[in-house]
């Protein structure tokens, strides 16, 4: 009982609901914006990313439109990411268009995650504990210089506690993992900030 309960903790502790938010907020504060480029960025950010999802998902867990809090259900997860994936277009034309390279880019990075795995939650569930964990982590310490490299650890505790729990297969959290670890690393190669920051 106490194994399962650490196992919860670690699931909510290092789940979407931390990163995804983490993960914007520094992508919005470290990919050398304006003042003026930050001043539109950020609020959008803010509201599209963050505060919109957030409403709409715990909205809909009010209203039992999933079955649990993690949304286990495969089809439970498709209107949930697609409407994502919308919220993420208005954003992605404004930094298109009002923010810089940089952070068009990690955005752009994020939109191909999301887009991917509503896609493939069609036919198949992937761990997005896993996906939004994995790239979090590496687009944190990417920004920061690696000086957070200690987090890594955390992929493997939040591995042990969705397994544990049963949410998933060793092969849905794996591909979580790869996924957006290979999304990261290709878009970096891309956008050739392998040696360049």
């Amino acid at each position: 009982m106490k194994t399962k309960k650490i196992a919860e903790v670690v699931s909510l502790v290092f789940g979407p609901l931390l990163f995804w938010p983490l993960m914007l907020v520094v992508i919005a504060n470290r990919t050398r914006l304006s003042y003026e480029q930050y001043q539109i960025m950020f609020p959008a950010v803010l509201f599209f990313q963050i505060a919109v999802p957030l409403l709409l998902f715990f909205a809909a867990l009010k209203k039992k439109k999933f079955s649990d809090f993690d949304i286990t259900e495969r089809k439970q997860r498709i209107i949930p990411l697609l409407t994502l994936t919308g919220l993420m277009i208005p954003t992605m034309i404004l930094a298109k268009i009002a923010g810089n390279k940089f952070f068009f880019d990690m955005y752009l990075m994020l939109f191909s995650v999301v887009v991917v795995n509503a896609i493939i939650t069609f036919r198949w569930k992937i761990s997005l504990h896993m996906a939004v964990a994995t790239l979090g982590i590496l687009i944190i310490n990417y920004l920061y210089y690696w000086q957070f490299s200690l987090m890594i650890f955390i992929v493997p505790l939040l591995f042990w506690s969705r397994f544990y729990l049963r949410r998933h297969t060793f092969y849905q959290l794996l591909f979580g993992c790869l996924f957006s670890a290979a999304v990261f690393f290709v878009f970096l190669y891309q956008g050739n900030y392998l040696t360049i920051r």
